[in-house]
């Protein structure tokens, strides 16, 4: 049997190479936990819960982790840093910001490849590069309906693979 995950035991294991968040929900009695256990782990909490979201990096991490083994070991070297994040409001609105911007960028441009000159628009940084930004994917006859809430919405709902780790790494810089 493989020995429980504390927050030490975690710390070890990251510095050592050797920590790899499992898919879904791990048994942290037996040494298993995906990313946000960890997480969890590393806040100093037990890791039984499995959804501690307290911000944005945490939603994108929450979504990215069950998406392939490889994007799990990526996320490791970053559990720390996902962690600490500091939560309120000026950083979670400017973390919003990176969401939109990833979601009209690079996100709308790979699932709908005629549209590759959205990754041209200026970066999404305030509440007018954010309308800007939607009012240039809405013009470009795609039947979306854009507003903000819901290139939100859609951002969270569309993160995948690469783009995981993109904006995962953007969402990071703002800790």
């Amino acid at each position: 049997m493989t020995e429980q995950l504390t927050k030490q035991r975690l710390i070890d294991l990251i510095a050592q190479g050797v920590f790899t968040p499992c898919a879904g929900k791990g048994a942290v009695a037996q040494g298993q936990a995906c990313a946000m256990q960890a997480v969890d782990i590393l806040r100093g909490g037990t890791g039984e819960d499995d959804d501690p979201l307290h911000s944005l990096i945490d939603i994108a991490v929450r979504r990215a982790q069950d998406a392939s083994a490889e994007i799990r070991r990526w996320i490791v070297p970053h559990l720390a840093t996902i962690a600490q994040a500091r939560v309120n409001p000026r950083l979670e609105t400017q973390r919003m910001w990176i969401v939109i911007d990833t979601f009209v960028r690079d996100l709308l441009p790979l699932l709908v490849p005629a549209v590759t000159r959205l990754r041209a628009c200026e970066p999404v940084v305030d509440r007018a590069t954010a309308e800007s930004a939607l009012d240039l994917a809405r013009g470009l006859d795609l039947d979306l309906d854009l507003d903000l809430a819901l290139g939100l919405d859609l951002a969270r709902d569309l993160a995948r693979a690469e783009s995981d780790k993109r904006l995962i790494a953007r969402l990071l810089a703002v800790v």
